[in-house]
C-alpha cells in the first residue's frame, strides 16, 4: 500500500464491500521488530450526515526498538576522582564535584550494576557501593546520588604519658 516517510506515516485510500476483512501488515527498519501478527480491519457501512463524504480513520502500526538507551547520571556528595563501574569495569570517573555520566545501548530487561570504585579512597565510607538497574521497554535516564563519610583518621599524640604501677 506504501512506504512511510522520515516521520513514519503511510497515508493510502482502501476501497472495499461492508463486511470485508483486510489483512494489515508491516515490515520494519533494522533494529526495529514488528509486533508478532498482522491487524485484521473490518469494513463497515458508513451512515452518516454526508454520504458524500467518506470517513477517515487512523490505524496505528508500531514497530517497538530493539535496543533501548540507559543514561546513567552519578552525583557522589564527598566523592571526587572515583571510578564509575559497570559491571567491574570502569566506565567513567566523577568529577571534582563528584559528578559523572555515561550512556549505552541495551534490550529490554538487561541489569546493570553501576558501583563507585572507593577502593583508592579507603577513608569513604561506604566502600564499592553497588546499585542495581533494569532497563525498560523505554529509553530512560538512570540516576546516582550517593553520599559517602570521610572516616576520621586516629589521632596519634606524640608522647604517651607514662603508666604508674604500684608495686608493694
Amino acid at each position: 500500500m506504501g512506504e512511510s516517510g522520515s516521520n513514519g506515516l503511510v497515508r493510502t485510500k482502501i476501497y472495499g464491500k461492508p463486511g470485508q476483512r483486510l489483512r494489515i501488515k508491516h515490515d520494519c527498519p533494522d533494529g526495529h521488530e514488528a509486533p508478532p501478527g498482522p491487524k485484521i480491519l473490518r469494513l463497515r457501512r458508513f451512515e452518516g450526515i454526508d454520504q458524500f463524504d467518506p470517513p477517515e480513520m487512523e490505524i496505528m502500526l508500531r514497530c517497538q526498538p530493539v535496543q533501548r538507551l540507559a543514561v546513567f547520571i552519578v552525583r557522589a556528595k564527598n566523592g571526587p576522582d572515583l571510578p564509575v563501574l559497570l559491571g567491574g569495569e570502569s566506565v567513567a570517573r566523577t568529577n571534582r564535584s563528584g559528578v559523572a555520566h555515561f550512556s549505552l545501548r541495551g534490550t529490554p530487561g538487561t541489569e546493570y550494576i553501576v558501583q563507585l570504585d572507593t577502593r583508592e579512597h579507603p577513608r569513604l565510607l561506604p566502600q564499592l557501593p553497588a546499585h542495581l538497574f533494569t532497563l525498560p521497554d523505554a529509553d530512560e535516564i538512570f540516576v546516582i546520588n550517593r553520599s559517602f563519610e570521610v572516616a576520621r583518621q586516629r589521632q596519634r599524640s606524640g608522647r604517651h604519658r607514662p603508666r604508674i604501677t604500684k608495686i608493694e
